[in-house]
């Protein structure tokens, strides 16, 4: 235990001012001391302090309304576009609402692969990669009446595919936006675990030491100390060493002040009551209290305290001194390591060189010896091949003969070997030309010779003797080829037979491998693709160059799987070995492959389309050129066919065989290109499919189509198939968006070409919609017009009869018009759809209603014209809930009310001028429909519906 000096000089004073104070409070005997008089206390006067409030500071710390300290908005979507202008929209919503925008974070997309298995398969049809992108929003103290305003908002706008998600922020989502040094946290841990090793050593180490050196500062002192501690301690020896230098002998008082001073909770204050407590034995009053006795024991403390002190120092000295000399033993041991380190670095390097060195001269001596050992060799071989060759050359010596000799087959392999490549080299001369037809028959005949060897040894499984004839056969070049073999199923049997009895028979079976590969691709396949090709090339009319693509598309197919049967039988360590081998093998026949399939795709389109001329009896087809050239051909019909225009003619066959071709042409695409190139060829085959299809096509049918719509006053009914070409042009743009959703999209998904595409389909779209809008536009013109037509049928004097016939039904006009809506509203129907139908419908009945109230308008009515009107009407109101709008019913119950003043008594005009619907209609339209009346002037019927007399 160590006693800090401030801390004994604290107990002193303290203790001496309490004895002081005690001593001056002593009672004197024979004095009476008095009653004690109770303190008074001051209260303060509430009237001074009335105008100072106090007010705690924190009552005006918080808001008036609650707040969120921390938001995350979270956003997830497979749709980039989407998903940043979504993320950009929260942005300036919040900031717009003086929200704090704390951070807008973009978190790392994460990868997904899907795949669909082929129907009742395992084979993989369609893969895909799904990139889900995330992007995270944070705002701070945000308050709780903005919070649903913020939150509705992205609610109302979120877009379709979008994930939204609202909440505190998420440690993991930042903890992975930054990619982990793998290094680094490596020998991090390898640190934290070094020096946590360091510090549980030492911390055993410093427990260990200190409870050493309590125990031993512990039995000193109380060694040291005296039973009464009233005399001065007696020295027993003058050993500076000995820790044994006062005898004292235990007591209460002194296990009372160790026990303090061992006290984690150490308190000056309360030592200093338990040493009055103990000196007193608990008498504190004041007939039995002893000052003096406290006091004693007070300075008896003191003295324990003192020796502690002193043992402390002591110590404290003891401890300094073993550092010191530890701090100094270690630093040279750290020397001596460094110089250790520093003579073995350098002994290190010098072994490094010489190595280098000696490795170096090493080199040298092979290459020098190889040099001279070579031309040596190569001096034998060639004296021993030219002896051979004297005898080849000299018609004279049977040569022939040696070569028969079985024990020297080997030799005659090597000898026939080069005799043969020499005698490649001379030149067709009479005098060569003998000696070259022995050798090359002597060549084959070894050759046969060494594979029927390897049989025999194939069939005693004689390993060695069969590498030892692989050997030799390596440099002959016989090849025995069968036309009738399929190669690509040839190549992986011959794989398969060989590879393992290659593996046991060279060294290095992989490069052999490898090698065989190569020379099968580039010797074999190469010029099979070349064979199968290259008769399309020399005519390449529209049949030859369908044909071309087709056999390219089936053989690029057939080595691609012979590529992935080869690669289950891990031949090469490289992944992309065989796709290069591919690559190589159809190399010249890719790059040109994008021009012919384009060039191809367009000519069947436009063969079909003319095709389709010839069989509808058209003349106007010429082959186009794009998308400018509809106006020539819509005038280059109209000057052949004269005044009559013909009606549409659509055909669901010719969509039917473009979206064929195209497809055709897709799956080729899909095979044979790949990356940018296959995303610019499926484009372009889109922009073919929508100029053949939707532009030559069903755009110049469709204006064909509006051209024979009869004008706004026909001669006859007219009978508009306008609308049929409506529906035929629906069903071929339902067609066209299909394919573009299942078929194309999926190949454009995140590459630039899919936007082109999209909106060149929405720019030939919108054409046709305009053509569509203008043609309705004019046929309900058409319409109108006729009924127009058979409303001026009707004269004035059928309104102003002489006499008053029975009126029971309609007009014969009004039963001809009902039954002409009726039809066109069944074909309208059939045309349209939906809102579509509905919006159709609503315009065709206004314009109805716009020409009955003309018609009316037109005429004086007495009260049997009147009545005959009326019924018209009623029969009008009728047809017009066939019209499917509410509008259209309301305007013809409104004309109805209004014809109906027509009719009625001039008494109850005003009554009912302000009754059901016509009480919320002004006085001018309800006297424009009065002054029709025959009696309007003669009856004063202006008064009668003044409504402000």
């Amino acid at each position: 235990m160590i006693v800090r000096p401030s801390i004994f000089i604290n107990i002193t004073s303290r203790a001496l001012s309490i004895v002081r104070n005690l001593r001056n409070n002593v009672p004197q005997p024979g004095f009476v001391s008095s009653p004690t008089v109770p303190p008074t206390v001051n209260i303060p006067d509430p009237l001074l302090n009335r105008g100072v409030i106090y007010e705690p500071p924190y009552l005006f710390e918080t808001d008036t309304y609650p707040n969120y300290s921390m938001l995350a908005i979270t956003m997830r979507g497979y749709d980039y576009v989407v998903l940043e202008g979504f993320f950009r929209y929260v942005e300036k919503v919040a900031k717009s609402l003086d929200v704090n925008v704390l951070e807008s974070v973009a978190v790392p997309s994460k990868s997904s692969r899907v795949t669909i298995l082929k129907p009742r398969s395992q084979h993989v049809d369609v893969e895909y990669t799904l990139n889900l992108y995330h992007r995270i929003v944070k705002l701070s103290k945000v308050k709780t009446t903005i919070a649903p305003i913020i939150f509705e908002c992205i609610r109302l706008n979120i877009p379709e595919g979008v994930e939204l998600k609202i909440g505190v922020p998420d440690i993991k989502d930042d903890a992975f936006r930054y990619v982990p040094d793998v290094e680094l946290k490596q020998l991090q841990s390898e640190m934290d675990a070094i020096t946590k090793e360091k510090e549980d050593k030492e911390k055993m180490k410093y427990l260990k030491r200190e409870q050493k050196q309590k125990d031993k500062n512990q039995a000193m002192l109380l060694s040291i100390l005296s039973p009464t501690l009233v005399s001065e301690p007696l020295p027993i020896t003058s050993n500076e060493h000995d820790e044994k230098s006062y005898v004292y002998k235990k007591t209460i008082m002194d296990q009372l002040i160790l026990t303090e001073l061992d006290s984690d909770s150490f308190d000056v204050d309360n030592l200093i009551e338990n040493v009055a407590y103990k000196a007193v034995d608990g008498n504190i009053t004041n007939q039995n209290f002893d000052l003096f006795l406290l006091e004693d024991k007070f300075r008896k403390a003191m003295s324990i305290l003192q020796a502690q002190q002193v043992l402390n120092e002591r110590t404290i000295k003891q401890l300094q001194d073993s550092c010191e000399q530890e701090r100094q033993t270690w630093s040279g041991s750290v020397a001596q390591l460094e110089e250790l380190y520093q003579n073995a670095y350098t002994d290190q390097q010098e072994l490094e060189m010489r190595i280098s060195v000696i490795s170096t001269k090493v080199i040298q001596i092979g290459h020098q010896l190889e040099s001279k050992s070579n031309p040596r060799q190569q001096l034998v071989e060639a004296r021993t091949t030219g002896k051979y060759l004297e005898r080849f050359l000299d018609s004279n010596d049977d040569v022939i003969g040696m070569f028969h000799d079985i024990s020297k087959l080997e030799q005659a392999a090597h000898v026939i070997h080069q005799l043969y490549n020499v005698l490649q080299e001379l030149p067709d001369e009479p005098k060569f030309i003998e000696a070259k037809t022995k050798v090359n028959e002597r060549y084959m005949a070894i050759e046969e010779m060494l594979l029927q060897e390897f049989s025999r040894a194939q069939v005693r499984n004689d390993k060695k003797a069969m590498k030892k004839y692989i050997k030799l056969l390596s440099k002959f070049k016989g090849y025995f080829d069968n036309p009738n073999i399929d190669i690509f199923d040839a190549i992986p049997q011959l794989f398969t037979k060989v590879s393992e009895l290659i593996n046991e028979l060279f060294d290095q079976p992989e490069k052999v491998i490898e090698k065989l590969i190569i020379t099968v691709y580039t010797e074999k396949l190469t010029p099979y693709v070349r064979m199968k090709l290259e008769p399309y090339e020399k005519n390449p009319d529209l049949e030859n160059m369908e044909k071309y693509l087709q056999t390219l598309y089936l053989l690029n197919k057939k080595a691609s799987k012979l590529s992935n049967d080869l690669q289950t039988q891990k031949i090469s360590d490289d992944p992309a070995f065989l796709h290069k081998l591919n690559q190589y093998a159809f190399k010249g026949y890719l790059k040109s492959y994008s021009k012919y399939e384009l060039t191809c795709l367009e000519e069947k389109f436009q063969l079909q389309l003319e095709r389709f001329e010839e069989s509808s009896g058209g003349q106007r087809r010429v082959k186009q050129a794009g998308l400018t050239s509809i106006t020539d051909i819509i005038q280059q019909r109209l000057l052949n066919t004269g005044d009559q225009v013909d009606e549409s003619r659509f055909s669901p066959e010719l969509g039917a065989a473009l979206l064929d071709d195209c497809k055709t042409s897709m799956n080729r695409i899909t095979t044979l290109s790949e990356g940018f190139e296959a995303s610019e060829n499926v484009c372009q085959c889109f922009l073919r499919l929508l100029n053949a299809l939707c532009v030559q096509h069903v755009e110049t049918e469709l204006q064909f189509s509006l051209n024979a719509i009869p004008g706004n006053e026909p001669k006859q009914e007219p009978d508009i198939k306008f609308f049929h070409a409506i529906l035929q042009t629906n069903n071929i743009i339902q067609l066209v968006e299909r394919y573009f959703v299942f078929n194309i999209a999926p190949l454009l998904t995140g590459v630039q070409q899919q936007s082109v595409a999209l909106q060149t389909k929405e720019k030939v779209i919108n054409q046709l919609e305009e053509l569509i809008n203008i043609g309705i536009d004019k046929s309900l013109s058409c319409m109108i017009g006729y009924i127009r037509i058979m409303l001026n049928e009707q004269k004035r004097s059928d309104f102003r009869p002489e006499t008053d016939p029975l009126i029971t039904e309609c007009s014969n006009v009004c039963s001809r018009i009902v039954r002409f809506i009726d039809t066109h509203i069944t074909r309208l129907e059939q045309a349209f759809d939906g809102k579509n139908l509905t919006d159709v419908l609503n315009e065709y009945g206004i314009r109805f209603h716009r020409a009955i109230i003309d018609h009316v308008f037109k005429f004086e009515y007495n009260i049997t014209g009147g009545l005959m009107m009326l019924q018209d009407i009623s029969e009008y109101k009728k047809c017009s809930k066939k019209f499917r709008s509410l509008m259209v019913e309301q305007l013809f119950t409104i004309l109805h009310a209004l014809v109906n003043l027509l009719v009625v008594v001039p008494e109850n005009l005003r009554q009912i001028s302000t009754e059901g619907h016509l009480a919320t209609l002004t006085r001018e339209i309800i006297e424009s429909f009065v002054m029709l009346r025959g009696d309007y002037r003669s009856a004063k019927l202006h008064n009668f519906i003044n409504l402000n007399d």
